[in-house]
């Protein structure tokens, strides 16, 4: 379930609003606590212009993901990195298991 997890979540993603960066990276694994199972996601986006990797930030943060048979507990961008190409962006998410 897992894999669905994260392929559920990047569709998402790419329909926040603004175009999502390319994709460089994607890395999920299984997570659990006492009442909760579900994964944790890392999501390293190829460089973008200033304003495009902002205002993609912006709204990655502020939507309301609906992914069938998971719950976004949790989402950040956790790295803005400068680079010669533009400003990178990491994302890290954890969904867990609705139901």
């Amino acid at each position: 379930m897992m894999q669905d997890a994260q392929t559920l979540l990047l569709r998402a993603m790419r329909t926040t609003g603004d175009p999502m960066p390319g994709l460089r990276a994607a890395h999920s694994e299984a997570w659990a606590s006492a009442t909760f199972a579900g994964a944790r996601h890392r999501f390293e986006l190829e460089p973008a212009s200033p304003g495009h990797a902002d205002a993609f930030a912006v709204r990655l943060t502020r939507a309301d993901y609906r992914l069938p048979g998971h719950l976004v507990a949790d989402i950040v961008v956790a790295a803005r990195t400068e680079t010669t190409q533009g400003i990178a962006l990491t994302i890290e998410a954890l969904t867990v298991e609705d139901g």
